[in-house]
């Protein structure tokens, strides 16, 4: 990780997670805040949204994509 940013998060069970603090679509920074609360991150480029603990959670526009049956 070395100069790689990361958000270090308290889960709802007490345990710490961390991860990158990117995103996985653009590699945008998720979080600008040095510390406080929040229930998801989302990137500012395309609105994709972490749950608090780095999983994908939404994608806007997803089902809008592609038609029915290309991928």
């Amino acid at each position: 990780m070395g100069e790689d940013a990361v958000v270090v998060v308290r889960q709802k069970d007490g345990s710490i997670k961390a991860f990158l603090n990117q995103c996985r679509h653009r590699a945008m920074r998720v979080s600008y805040a040095d510390c406080g609360n929040t229930r998801a991150f989302t990137c500012p480029y395309h609105g994709w949204s972490y749950g608090i603990n780095g999983e994908l959670i939404d994608v806007p526009l997803e089902p809008r994509a592609y038609p029915q049956g290309v991928v």
